[in-house]
């Protein structure tokens, strides 16, 4: 398992299976190294396949997720509306789907390079998200621009700015395509269990 932080930072451009690793953050970093690592153990007997994935959304999803719900939950009325940037995600279920299907997959027919992406169908911008978030806690939440508001944050956090307001986005077509892989979740049945706790 490793990461699409492989690839770099947030960008207009969909990073896909054989876009150039550029790893800016030690995570990224890390995570390339461990992939380089295993692949120099491959042999007729032992066969790597890497499967590098966004941010992973499920039940008791960590970090930035579970921040995001948090911050819904408490308040109605947030600056984050007409928010266009694309962050592809994955719902867990839907990992796992890629897992058992690579598992079972004929490894001389694999792609070069043994590097698969997960992704769910689409990807989300944070508006949008924020609004299946509302809609699954059942809760309104009005979105307003404050056209002064992601400026202020760039500023402050810009780590916050990042993931808020920048895309980062994958296309797993050709991970689909070798594959004959369809996703059994939707991105929205993804927010939806994560919610509920499935």
């Amino acid at each position: 398992m490793s990461s699409v932080k492989v690839y770099g930072e947030e960008t207009n451009v969909a990073y896909s299976e054989g876009s150039a690793c550029n790893p800016q953050d030690d995570y990224g970093k890390s995570k390339l190294k461990a992939e380089l690592e295993l692949q120099k153990l491959e042999d007729d007997d032992f066969k790597v396949s890497i499967i590098r994935a966004p941010i992973v959304n499920g039940y008791s999803a960590p970090g930035n997720m579970r921040s995001l719900i948090s911050l819904v939950k408490k308040v109605s009325v947030l600056p984050f509306g007409g928010i266009e940037n694309r962050r592809s995600m994955v719902y867990v279920g839907n990992l796992c789907y890629l897992i058992d299907v690579l598992a079972r997959f004929p490894v001389k027919l694999r792609m070069t390079g043994n590097v698969f992406l997960a992704s769910d169908d689409k990807p989300l911008s944070t508006t949008k998200l924020i609004e299946l978030i509302a809609q699954n806690i059942n809760k309104k939440v009005y979105l307003v621009r404050v056209p002064f508001f992601a400026s202020l944050l760039k500023l402050l956090k810009p780590s916050f700015h990042k993931r808020l307001y920048e895309s980062l986005e994958v296309d797993n077509s050709k991970t689909k395509e070798i594959l004959g892989l369809r996703n059994p979740y939707s991105i929205e049945d993804g927010i939806k269990f994560m919610i509920r706790g499935e």
